[in-house]
């Protein structure tokens, strides 16, 4: 028997969005607990997260020693912060969700205002799937307790991730075309270490000039393709469009965005080259909400769907028509343009 998502009545299984809701819900949930397992490894292996450097350079600047006392703290929140991660794997409490939604924007904050290093301006938009994450399983979490949203958990939840997705992709699409040191840093030390074939910078620049134009193109189809809410409803109507769009488009495009996610955070190893570069695994850890972002928006735009159907339950209309049932004679009722 299959598992029920929480709060959702028992007969979900119904409407056919059951088991895509589930998948979902532990597709976030295993993002959520990576993070906070990057950041306790991090801290723990004696590196500064933005948040110790905020601690350390702003907030406990006037203590007798800063440095231990901001790394004090650090290992003390970090703590909290995996815990949290840990009971919400197991049980999406939503005053959880909001604590951690609430560290993982600080520390994006304090990447913005303290960091100091090159670009380091776009660091909220870049890491808006690490805070963004537990407010759209918190939609999904509320939302059966909550008369207002429960009929819109699954698209304000899509909706919210999708713009998540496509906010991601595209600042590093942008910071590529800005030419980003640390991109052309990590395409060269990639191609040599794994290719064996060391490109020049200028090659380098190229390439990620190619890299920015998918990563544009990628958030714009994010925007467009999942959902039907910035698609006409005439449009989602027609089964003979929309069926290319769910079984090829959208997954094609979802497997594109998560595996290039995947790549992404590796080139964080695969630059240093083995064995230097398994010792960076946190830096995978911590960017595995890019990798599992869009599984969860794929997953979420499947339990948008009618049963049996390519149409959004949105879409009305004549052809939705359930079976014929029988008569109370015991016959089945006629099908509209048959004899009787």
């Amino acid at each position: 028997m299959s598992r029920n998502f929480p709060g959702e009545p028992a007969a979900a299984s119904a409407n056919g969005g059951e088991r895509a809701l589930a998948a979902a819900s532990w597709i976030l949930r295993a993002a959520i607990c990576l993070h906070a397992v990057a950041l306790f490894i991090i801290v723990f292996q004696n590196r500064q997260t933005q948040f110790g450097n905020l601690l350390f350079m702003e907030w406990l600047i006037n203590v007798e020693d800063p440095y231990l006392a901001a790394v004090f703290v650090e290992k003390i929140t970090v703590s909290l912060y995996l815990a949290a991660g840990l009971v919400i794997l197991f049980k999406p409490l939503w005053p959880l969700l909001l604590l951690m939604s609430g560290y993982a924007f600080l520390e994006a904050c304090a990447a913005v205002f303290n960091a100091g290093f090159r670009f380091s301006e776009w660091s909220l938009a870049a890491q808006s799937l690490r805070f963004g994450l537990p407010l759209v399983l918190l939609i999904l979490v509320a939302g059966p307790r909550m008369a207002a949203l429960r009929e819109w958990r699954v698209p304000l939840a899509a909706g919210l991730l999708r713009i998540l997705v496509a906010l991601v992709f595209f600042t590093h699409g942008y910071l590529a075309l800005l030419e980003n040191p640390r991109f052309i840093d990590l395409i060269i030390g990639t191609s040599g270490n794994i290719f064996g074939s060391r490109l020049s910078e200028a090659s380098a620049v190229v390439l990620l000039k190619w890299i920015a134009i998918i990563d544009f193109c990628v958030a714009l189809a994010v925007l467009i393709y999942p959902t039907p809410l910035l698609v006409p409803r005439t449009f989602w109507a027609a089964p003979c469009r929309v069926c290319p769009i769910r079984r090829v488009i959208l997954p094609a495009l979802m497997i594109w965005l998560a595996g290039w996610g995947l790549v992404t955070a590796l080139s964080r190893m695969t630059t240093l080259g083995i064995p230097a570069g398994l010792g960076q695994y946190p830096e995978l850890l911590i960017r595995a909400s890019h990798v599992l972002g869009p599984l969860a928006l794929w997953a979420l735009f499947t339990a948008s769907l009618q049963p049996g159907t390519c149409r959004s339950p949105a879409v009305g209309g004549g052809r939705d028509r359930e079976p014929a049932t029988p008569a109370p004679g015991g016959q089945p009722e006629a099908l509209p343009g048959r004899a009787g």
